[in-house]
């Protein structure tokens, strides 16, 4: 986050290297919903690797949100597909009311 200008926006950063495997282990990703303290259809995982982003997320059981910048039509497993980050407010707002969270 800090190389590219998002350092101060997030509690808590999870890095492969700090935990002995990489995406898309589903182990890393459980230990983000530990560090959130959140369960897994509570967190949202943002990405634009389908393999890594979007089937880590899958797999344990997070909604996987797709960066996919090219706009190609893609078959895809994510629970969303957007263009930008800017389109992210409209499935947070969404997911909100849906869930109540």
């Amino acid at each position: 986050p800090d190389r590219i200008g998002l350092d101060g926006y997030f509690d808590f950063v999870v890095l492969s290297q700090d935990n002995g495997f990489r995406k898309p282990d589903s182990r890393l990703f459980m230990v983000a919903l530990r560090e959130a303290g959140c369960e897994p259809h509570e967190m949202r995982h943002i990405g634009d690797s389908l393999e890594n982003d979007v089937r880590g997320a899958n797999n344990a059981g997070t909604i996987s949100v797709y960066v996919n910048r090219n706009i190609q039509h893609e078959d895809t497993d994510a629970d969303f597909t957007i263009a930008s980050l800017m389109e992210l407010q409209g499935i947070i707002d969404f997911l909100s009311e849906s869930s109540g969270i």
